[in-house]
């Protein structure tokens, strides 16, 4: 019988940017090993074994919460940085409903004449409060986060900023608007700089 933290675990093996921070999928020629990897898992299942025994490859546990936040702030900066896009942390001028400052802020605008605004944050897969969403939908408990700070920056989202929540869980999902972001991020890299891997690159930051 699975648990739903097995289940979890499963899902998010399963999903792109799991396969992308694999160290195996670096490049193309790789894939099939990484395709024989994810049937020894498919046929280990098969057989009830847990999901936690069966990963060769296991994201680190983070040391703390903000230790991660730290650390995605800091790709966020040099990913923009990369793009020739200037930006600062911690902006003063721009409060929040809770009084607080957004993690960044870019110094020119992002998208339709909007700066892009953003808070980075790092929720547990495996929370007892995370755990049923995430054996059902990878990305679940990313997703609700992201909910919940968009709640907490509508005041700034009201004065014409562009909002991104960066949410990344524990086990590596992320959420459907963190992709977005990457996606667009990865694209102003590589019509700066010409490499074709850019938002391969973030991914594997954002995760490692």
């Amino acid at each position: 019988m699975w648990s739903n933290a097995d289940i979890s675990e499963f899902l998010t093996l399963y999903e792109e940017e799991a396969l992308l921070w694999n160290p195996k999928c670096t490049d193309h020629k790789d894939r099939n090993a990484v395709h024989d990897h994810w049937i020894r898992i498919k046929d280990k299942f098969s057989m009830n074994c847990s999901v936690g025994e069966l990963k060769n490859v296991e994201m680190k546990k983070y040391a703390g919460r903000s230790s991660r936040h730290r650390e995605l702030n800091t790709i966020i900066r040099q990913a923009l940085s990369a793009a020739h896009i200037p930006s600062r942390l911690e902006p003063n001028g721009l409060i929040r409903s809770d009084g607080k400052r957004p993690d960044g802020i870019t110094e020119i605008p992002w998208i339709n004449g909007k700066h892009l605004v953003w808070d980075a944050t790092c929720s547990d897969t495996m929370a007892p409060s995370n755990i049923a969403a995430c054996s059902r939908n990878a990305g679940a408990s990313a997703n609700d986060a992201v909910n919940r700070k968009r709640r907490t920056y509508k005041q700034i989202i009201d004065q014409g900023h562009h909002f991104v929540a960066v949410s990344v869980e524990t086990l590596g999902s992320f959420s459907t608007e963190t992709l977005t972001f990457i996606n667009e991020l990865g694209t102003k890299i590589y019509q700066t700089t010409g490499e074709p891997k850019s938002r391969h690159y973030l991914i594997c930051n954002a995760l490692r």
